[in-house]
């Protein structure tokens, strides 16, 4: 299987520029926007789009002919939404009226330097990131890492989908689902893990 990999290019380095203040941006990296890609380059699909990400959703496409610009799509509710948006709503006027038109310059791999490399499973308070040994930068303090406890019925880890994840990772959306249920409760109503043999609706943050 091709490795995947995160490229970046001067389209990426303007949206970036519109990401709100409370998006954490990169789940423990320092990066921004990127292309979905591979290490052959980055991917385009049979009508000509290169999504482009914030770590956490796909939040639109670039469409790309004979290497100009012609469409910018923006997805509403994954780069504007309350639970999980990433962008101001400012974005899309400039973003497309800079680069609709204009060459689809060549992007480059992004190594991001990472913070952590157990933030992005780590269902401790973000705050105390500056208090554990697991920051490269604190080695010599506390370590604070938590595992949180899966509750999929196949024993997946890490599936976005899953209500242990989603309230231990993004409680005020736990919130809006469920209301105030334990997860026990949650599992009972929630048809997405109900209807999953464990690999159907299985969704990690690397898919």
């Amino acid at each position: 299987m091709n490795k995947i990999k995160w490229w970046r290019n001067n389209f990426t380095k303007e949206c970036d520029n519109f990401l709100t203040n409370s998006y954490e941006i990169g789940l423990g990296f320092e990066c921004g926007t990127y292309l979905w890609g591979y290490e052959e380059g980055v991917e385009k699909n049979e009508n000509n789009y290169i999504s482009f990400r914030v770590p956490g959703a796909t939040r639109g496409a670039i469409k790309v002919i004979d290497n100009i610009i012609v469409d910018i799509e923006f997805d509403s509710e994954m780069c504007f939404s309350e639970n999980i948006g990433c962008y101001k709503k400012e974005i899309v006027s400039f973003i497309k009226d800079k680069f609709i038109g204009k060459e689809f310059d060549l992007p480059i791999i992004h190594n991001f330097e990472s913070i952590c490399n157990f933030y992005g499973r780590c269902a401790n308070d973000k705050q105390m990131c500056d208090k554990c040994s697991r920051n490269k930068k604190n080695l010599k303090i506390k370590d604070n890492f938590m595992l949180y406890k899966p509750s999929c019925p196949y024993n997946r880890k890490d599936c976005i989908n899953d209500p242990s994840h989603i309230k231990y990772f993004n409680p005020k959306y736990y919130t809006k689902l469920y209301g105030g249920v334990s997860i026990e409760e949650a599992l009972k109503k929630d048809t997405c893990c109900k209807s999953c043999d464990g690999n159907a609706l299985y969704d990690n943050e690397s898919k």
